[in-house]
């Protein structure tokens, strides 16, 4: 697979962190993180990644909101990762597009078949 460039947000910076750090020695390269929504669009605007990984329940604008102004830039593959497992989230986040949706705590086995499926929408 082609290194992609991905923005990572989520408002645990351990969550971050790992996740960059795992990315990394996948062969991928984190162009940004944010820890909110409305960070989330600016950087996505700003560096226009090939793949998000986007958290859902943040401080102040939730992802699947921001996804919804993000979505208006440009739609690119969103990998959702959360601790919620709800129903009605999940029914939204695709409704809004997502390409995969894993919970947290996540298994790094599990992130290359998501990226994968994420990327060949």
């Amino acid at each position: 697979m082609t290194p992609l460039r991905i923005l990572v947000v989520d408002d645990e910076t351990i969550i971050r962190m790992d996740l960059t750090e795992i990315l990394a020695r996948m062969g991928h390269r984190v162009v940004g993180q944010a820890a909110s929504g409305e960070e989330a669009i600016a950087k996505s605007r700003d560096l226009d990644p090939d793949l998000v990984f986007l958290d859902i329940k943040m401080p102040g604008m939730d992802g699947l909101s921001a996804l919804r102004h993000m979505n208006e830039d440009k739609v690119r593959p969103v990998i959702i990762l959360t601790a919620f497992s709800d129903i009605s989230l999940i029914e939204l986040a695709l409704e809004l597009g997502v390409a995969a949706y894993l919970i947290k705590p996540f298994e790094e086995s599990k992130l290359l078949p998501a990226i994968h499926v994420a990327m060949s929408h």
